[in-house]
C-alpha cells in the first residue's frame, strides 16, 4: 500500500468515503444535510435547538476475513415544530358533548380606533 505522504498516488481502488458505494455516502451526506438546513430555516422549529447528522457504518467480515459486507445508513435529528396551545371550554350542545375554542380578548374586546380625548377640567 502507497503512503501518499511519500509522493506516490494512492491507489485508486482503496476504499474512501467518496468512492465506496460509487459515491453514496456523499450522496446521503448531502441530504441528511438538506434536511437539517431546511429544519433550521423553519420558523415553526426552535432556533437554538442543536440539530445532528449522524453517519452509521456496518462491516461484516466474512468467515474466512478475505471480504466484508459494507452497509451504511445516514440518520437526522432535527427540531420538532413548536407547541401551539389554546384554550377550549367543555360542555353539552344540545345534548352532545361539545368543546369550543375561547374567544381571544382582542376579538371581544377590541382596541378602538383612536385614543378617547383628556378632558380638561374645572375645579369647584
Amino acid at each position: 500500500m502507497s503512503n501518499p505522504q511519500d509522493g506516490a498516488a494512492p491507489d485508486p481502488r482503496l476504499v474512501s468515503l467518496s468512492t465506496l458505494a460509487q459515491g453514496a455516502v456523499e450522496e446521503l451526506w448531502q441530504t441528511a444535510l438538506a434536511q437539517v438546513l431546511e429544519n433550521i430555516d423553519d420558523p415553526n422549529t426552535a432556533a437554538d435547538f442543536k440539530r445532528k447528522i449522524t453517519l452509521e457504518f456496518v462491516i461484516e467480515p466474512a468467515d474466512d476475513r478475505r471480504s466484508a459486507k459494507v452497509t451504511f445508513r445516514s440518520g437526522v435529528k432535527t427540531a420538532g415544530v413548536k407547541a401551539v396551545g389554546t384554550a377550549v371550554y367543555l360542555g353539552r350542545h344540545e345534548g352532545r358533548l361539545a368543546a369550543v375554542e375561547a374567544i381571544p380578548q382582542e376579538e371581544l374586546f377590541p382596541r378602538p380606533a383612536s385614543k378617547p380625548a383628556l378632558v380638561q377640567g374645572g375645579g369647584a
